[in-house]
């Protein structure tokens, strides 16, 4: 519900904050993690508009499990 009405963490601007929570997001999304999202709509768009951030996919693993090893 935290990110009903807000587009980022801490409001209508992307933040550290949103690098930090967005990292072990990545993880939690990944299909080997068994974390069930289906039901949190906001986390699911939030982290979309993350992964949109040029910033954010120039630093990203190839593979989701790159990032847990």
């Amino acid at each position: 519900s935290h990110l009903e009405e807000r587009a980022y963490m801490l409001g209508g601007r992307i933040t550290v904050t949103d690098f930090a929570v967005g990292a072990f997001s990545a993880l939690a999304s990944s299909p080997q993690s068994r974390v069930p999202l289906d039901d949190y709509a906001n986390v699911t768009a939030w982290y979309q508009r993350l992964e949109a951030m040029p910033a954010w996919a120039a630093t990203a693993p190839t593979r989701l499990m790159e990032a847990a090893e």
